[in-house]
């Protein structure tokens, strides 16, 4: 028995701890066993989406359950580059004012409609008019025209070389879809709604007509459902007990890994990550306004310690928002030291009289709070009092986006790995502004100085025929830049962590260094 599908890992997690509990009794064993006999599988995610439309704002747990419904024009290849989706070439002018794009041919909509360049230009004409949250990201684009079945036109207003690299975040969707699609899900990946039952499940089930299905991949529809388990303890409870057949990013402590790589009839395997767990810093709060005491945030914390201890050794220290391996990471950027004593004195002589008190928002996650408690130590021993509080995924996403915190302790899940990451979290234009647009990007530490608006506004407007190694060295100068002012401290690029039954087959990475996890499984 084998079936075979496509999915895109951008999750990001943290590792929590468990003990791992209780036997598989032989009823547990005939659902999962009867499951297989069904080509169903289950899985689970810690969040519920927070939206399905793919115009909107995403977490990592909701970019995750997009990828396997819609598909994009372009996609991210194995080596951060930008590779054909539902595209089959596409050319930008020399002074990327213009990006024509060619689609494939025969490719349909889950609903059966042929998806044509008249859905695409559809797709970003409403993102643009409405109120969605990537609208922002297309500020640049003037018109999206679709001058036959098979090609669209993008024409921006100035040059706007990232073009290309914004389209990878944008699922297509049919032609005069309503503002809201919630309950009308329709689009072209590998994935159909079956049922949703929100904070509850996601019941999906493959597509025949996908156009990226592997020549083996049988007629009989595959059933997969996505539970929401929010508590990492819960989610382990229900692997153990057979209820659900893998975890990908399974949030577990190293202890608890430990002995999941011991259970019969289990595997636990490692995958390199692109993704980013980092504290954005509110710049724009008493105190944090002095980038001495950022600095002194940074220097205080030991993350190495953290790295092994909590996370086991299973992620990569980060230096750079772009991940180890990305062609315009800079070795030049100023690593983060663990230097105790510096940012004592930074903090003394920010405070003389008295020691700051900050807040921090994590998620209520067990490992999150544990590494919050780590933080607040290693502050604490620095002078600087953090209190932590905890907040849903929609309320501290919401806080982000206003500037409604100190200290939040946040991830990516592959926003990080394009050059477009500088203009989206680090320009002034990307801060987000209250209002009947509600502007804005990832810019939530709200940092602006004129310096690294200039230099993103250059290496933006750049021909997009110009030089790599130019191009390059422009990327290198604004990290170089920003990781002096510290408005982010980048921590690490966490490993997938799959925990999978073992009679379960065909996980595997894009060589590269990509960040995604793509699988094509199969019963053993």
């Amino acid at each position: 028995m084998r079936f075979s599908f496509v999915y895109r890992c951008t999750l990001v997690g943290l590792l929590s701890a468990l003990v791992l509990a209780g036997c598989r009794s032989a009823a547990t064993r005939n659902d999962w066993q009867g499951r297989r006999l069904r080509h169903e599988l289950v899985t689970a995610l810690p969040s519920a989406p927070v939206t399905l439309d793919p115009r909107g704002l995403t977490t990592p747990d909701t970019a995750h359950i997009q990828q396997l419904i819609f598909s994009t024009l372009l996609k991210k290849g194995p080596n951060y580059d930008v590779v054909p989706d539902l595209a089959e070439s596409w050319e930008m002018d020399e002074r990327a004012m213009q990006l024509t794009v060619r689609m494939r041919k025969n490719v349909t909509f889950h609903h059966g409609k042929p998806c044509t360049a008249r859905d695409v230009a559809f797709t970003f004409q409403s993102l643009k008019a409405g109120h969605y949250g990537k609208a922002s990201a297309f500020s640049k684009l003037e018109t999206v025209t679709a001058p036959d079945d098979l090609t669209v036109v993008f024409t921006n207003r100035e040059p706007n070389p990232g073009l290309p690299v914004d389209l990878v975040a944008v699922g297509i969707i049919p032609e005069n879809s309503p503002e809201k699609i919630e309950n009308t899900v329709v689009g072209t990946g590998p994935f159909r709604v079956v049922e949703y039952k929100s904070d509850r499940f996601l019941k999906l089930e493959s597509y025949p007509g996908y156009f990226g299905k592997s020549a083996d991949q049988p007629d009989k529809p595959v059933i997969l459902t996505v539970r929401i388990i929010p508590d990492a303890a819960t989610r382990e409870l229900e692997l153990s007990s057979g209820s659900l057949d893998f975890l990908l990013d399974a949030e577990l402590s190293s202890g608890a890994l430990a002995r999941w790589e011991k259970e019969p009839g289990w595997v636990v395997r490692d995958f390199s990550g692109g993704g980013l767990i980092y504290l954005a810093v509110n710049t724009e709060r008493p105190g944090l306004q002095q980038k001495e005491i950022r600095t002194a945030l940074a220097s205080a914390i030991n993350r190495e310690e953290l790295v092994k201890n909590v996370l086991g050794g299973r992620a990569r220290l980060a230096r750079s928002p772009l991940p180890p391996g990305h062609w315009a990471l800079s070795d030049k950027v100023a690593e983060i030291k663990f230097a105790p004593q510096q940012a004592q004195e930074l903090v003394q002589h920010a405070f003389p009289q008295e020691k700051p008190h900050l807040t921090m928002l994590v998620l209520p996650d067990a490992t999150q709070k544990r590494i919050a408690e780590i933080l607040q130590a290693d502050w604490r021993a620095a002078g600087i009092e953090v209190m932590i509080q905890t907040a849903e995924n929609q309320l501290l996403l919401d806080k982000l986006r206003y500037g409604d915190f100190d200290l939040a302790l946040w991830r990516m899940a592959g926003g990080n790995q394009f050059t477009t990451i500088f203009k989206g979290a680090f320009h002034s234009r990307a801060i987000h502004v209250r209002g009947p647009q509600d502007t804005g990007e990832l810019n939530y530490s709200r940092f602006h100085t004129p310096e690294i608006d200039r230099l993103i506004d250059a290496a933006q407007a750049a021909p997009f025929s110009m030089n790599p190694a130019i191009e390059r060295a422009k990327y290198q100068e604004i990290q170089e830049k920003i990781a002096l002012e510290t408005p982010w401290i980048t921590l690490w690029h966490p490993n997938h962590v799959l925990i999978a039954r073992s009679n379960l087959d065909g996980f595997s990475q894009l060589p590269g260094g990509g960040g995604e996890v793509y699988f094509s499984v199969h019963w053993k």
